[in-house]
């Protein structure tokens, strides 16, 4: 299990890009099989932590766990993220309101 704050886990996915080192620091991130972050939308995200964001929700969907605490409602979140388009696809990715799971 891996707890961290969404400003943490977000820093350091920006610091690993910036070092070349991002597929071994996702890949590091993937060996969990349970991912808690915590605090999401303490803080808005620039457009280059929601890309990173979805890159770890995208690896682990369907293939590992995710918990998430925020105190902001789903409708809300384009409030975090730089736009709807955005917002909908990291709910689209933690399979929040869908029917079919």
């Amino acid at each position: 299990m891996l707890f961290t704050t969404a400003a943490d886990l977000l820093m350091s996915l920006i610091a690993a890009k910036r070092d070349d080192r991002l597929d071994l620091r996702l890949k590091a991130i993937e060996r969990y099989n349970f991912l808690i972050i915590d605090e999401l939308g303490y803080i808005p995200f620039e457009r280059e932590a929601t890309d990173l964001l979805f890159q770890v929700l995208s690896s682990r969907y369907e293939r590992g766990s995710i918990g998430i605490t925020t105190t902001v409602a789903f409708p809300n979140w384009t409030e975090i993220f730089p736009d709807a388009m955005a917002a909908s696809a990291i709910v689209d990715r933690l399979g929040v309101g869908s029917s079919s799971r």
